[in-house]
């Protein structure tokens, strides 16, 4: 969940809290890493493999599928990514609510809001299939998780630009002019470097130029770099709200009563909770119920010694 500086935290009990700052930061430095090492290491050791192409032509620098093909570079990718992804999920979730309030009464944005979420979910699966899903295990599954992850990458810088625009125009806060601000321009710098990485594949694959494949690893770099600098914006939005995992007290709410359709026995309780209700409250309204299980037989003569006008007419019968 995510607290503000004024939430009710008597209400809780805190086990883990981190400023958003710090959890903007550790998200994105795992991918950050991650890549960097890959690069590094397939330009140390597997030079060759990395940087070769169907043209068999000079090139100096590997792009990213090629460098998070190989061994050991796929599990570092992978455990950077797979670590780094369920934070992102967070944050998508968590930019959700944050535009259904400040949206609450304004239909379009509310819809585009929901829309954004859509990308967002759908840019993180996308590098996680791309991820996953190396080139040199199967190129058309990797090939389309890449077209996911950077189509639903512009789609949500541009939606979150547009948001964001429409904030600023009643909004005073310096910390939200400035994150609209830094989000057109990484956005427009990454439209750009995704132009010009399609150009120069483009180019290689019809030329076969000595030194192209260069030139789109390197707007290959600066886009996936760019792509996290818009992510790390949230350092500005989110600013003064924590990250915090808490519990609820036990006995804050009473459980739910429910009266069973049949006799049941002591070992076995049963009992509806709500969503805010603990898991202690519901064992102490289990030890305090104490029902006991009553045999046929016995529950026959009950009956019997409560209603005996049905003994009665039995017998008149």
């Amino acid at each position: 969940m995510l607290q503000g500086p004024y939430g009710g935290l008597e209400r809780d009990r805190p086990l883990i809290r981190l400023p958003f700052t710090s959890f903007a930061v550790a998200t994105v430095l795992l991918p950050l890493t991650g890549l960097i090492a890959c690069l590094a290491i397939s330009l140390l050791y597997h030079f060759e493999d990395a940087t070769y192409t169907h043209c068999k032509v000079s090139n100096y620098l590997p792009s990213i599928s090629a460098a998070i093909s190989r061994v050991p570079e796929r599990y570092i990718w992978r455990g950077c990514i797979g670590l780094h992804s369920a934070p992102r999920y967070l944050v998508a979730v968590a930019y959700f609510s944050f535009y259904r309030v400040r949206f609450a009464q304004r239909l379009p944005e509310l819809l585009l809001s929901g829309l954004a979420l859509l990308c967002s979910l759908a840019e993180n699966t996308g590098l996680l299939l791309l991820t996953y899903v190396s080139s040199t295990e199967t190129y058309s599954l990797h090939k389309n998780g890449f077209m996911v992850f950077v189509v639903s990458s512009l789609l949500h810088m541009l939606i979150t630009c547009w948001l964001w625009q429409v904030i600023r125009r009643y909004s005073m806060n310096p910390e939200e002019v400035t994150s609209y601000r830094w989000k057109v321009r990484l956005f427009l710098f990454n439209v750009g470097c995704c132009l010009a990485a399609a150009y120069f594949f483009r180019r290689h694959n019809k030329y076969c130029e000595t030194g192209v494949y260069t030139l789109f690893a390197v707007f290959e770099y600066l886009v996936v770099f760019s792509n996290m600098s818009f992510h790390m914006t949230a350092f500005w939005d989110f600013g003064s709200k924590d990250v915090m995992v808490a519990t609820t007290p036990e006995g804050k709410l009473k459980p739910l009563p429910l009266a069973p359709a049949a006799p049941v026995p002591s070992s076995v309780s049963l009992m509806f909770l709500t969503q805010d209700q603990s898991v202690g409250a519901a064992f102490a309204a289990v030890r305090n119920r104490k029902r006991k299980w009553v045999p046929a037989s016995e529950e026959t003569q009950w009956r019997k010694r409560r209603h005996p006008e049905e003994k009665t007419h039995n017998n008149t019968t």
